[in-house]
């Protein structure tokens, strides 16, 4: 950027397991979005610059060529994407779009794909898809045209998808349809799930694991029952005490003080600590890793590190 170089994810170190379910949670500007777009390279480099390692089914793909990516992405991975209004293109039908990928892929004539298609859009809850599958996407609500961007990552069949918050547009009913619907697929055909999102009831009815990043890094993954009954981050406390609750007596919601830092700059030790109730002085310049703290329980705090109860 034209201040410097903006570190959106910094230190990431992962694994999915097949048919597993992994919540990414975060506050906005954690990196969520950023780090998986840069698993299956859709940041255009340059200005991007990504390092590591990218292990998908024992393929390198950071670094294999573009035609093997184009095999993979799309087909063996699919993408939900966050606005499914900037996802398809304006001047195309759905029709042409979601049989696109089919027709690729799958080596499908255009009436079979066509077929596949409409069954896949009337899976997710879209009424009369014979008929709306040959609309414009302008034509389509913002919920609906959601509901389309799910419609084509799982009529894949995928071995990985990647959900960035795909349920943030849809009401609670269409939501656990659409939710129901990922859990039969994964059962099925053992797709793994990476879900991004801001809805920590979703996270605790649907997801394996999870992993809570800020500022780039990962600060807490832990199995779903652990993070809740054995947070074992003060980011992660946080988090879980700004979620409204029913028979709240204070009037007021909780957030949390302060504001994150800068991805400009350079800034060493826990990046938490300027809002961390729990900071020690060493927090300021103790360098940020995971640490296992439990059965696949792991923390980014020196403090549980040490095997401190602070709550």
């Amino acid at each position: 950027m034209r201040g410097g170089t903006a570190k959106a994810v910094r230190g990431v170190s992962l694994e999915l397991d097949k048919g597993e379910i992994l919540g990414i949670v975060g506050e906005s500007g954690s990196g969520k979005t950023v780090m998986a777009h840069s698993l299956i390279r859709l940041l255009q480099q340059p200005p991007a610059r990504i390092s590591g390692n990218v292990l998908f089914e024992q393929k390198e793909l950071l670094t294999c060529s573009e035609r093997d990516l184009r095999e993979i992405r799309g087909n063996r991975i699919c993408m939900i994407f966050q606005d499914p209004s900037a996802s398809f293109n304006p001047y195309l039908r759905l029709s042409k779009q979601l049989t696109e990928a089919l027709m690729l892929h799958r080596d499908l004539g255009k009436k079979e794909a066509l077929a596949m298609a409409v069954a896949a859009l009337a899976e997710t809850g879209i009424p009369d898809p014979s008929h709306r599958i040959h609309s414009y996407p302008h034509e389509f609500s913002g919920g609906m045209l959601q509901r389309a961007m799910i419609a084509m990552a799982l009529m894949m069949r995928p071995s990985l998808v990647l959900a960035d918050e795909p349920t943030t547009a849809l009401d609670v009913t269409v939501q656990a349809q659409l939710l129901n619907l990922m859990q039969q697929l994964r059962e099925k055909y053992g797709m793994s799930l990476m879900f991004i999102t801001h809805n920590l009831g979703i996270v605790a009815g649907f997801c394996d694991r999870v992993m809570v990043m800020y500022a780039g890094r990962i600060m807490e993954s832990a199995p779903v029952e652990n993070l809740f009954t054995a947070t074992a981050h003060p980011y992660t406390r946080s988090l879980v005490r700004s979620v409204p609750k029913l028979g709240m007596t204070d009037d007021r919601l909780y957030s949390i003080p302060g504001s994150a830092p800068d991805v400009m700059s350079d800034a060493i030790g826990c990046p938490f600590y300027s809002r961390c109730e729990f900071h020690l002085e060493e927090c300021r310049a103790a360098k940020v890793k995971l640490e296992t703290i439990g059965d696949a329980h792991q923390s980014a705090c020196i403090r549980f590190k040490n095997g401190e109860q602070l709550w």
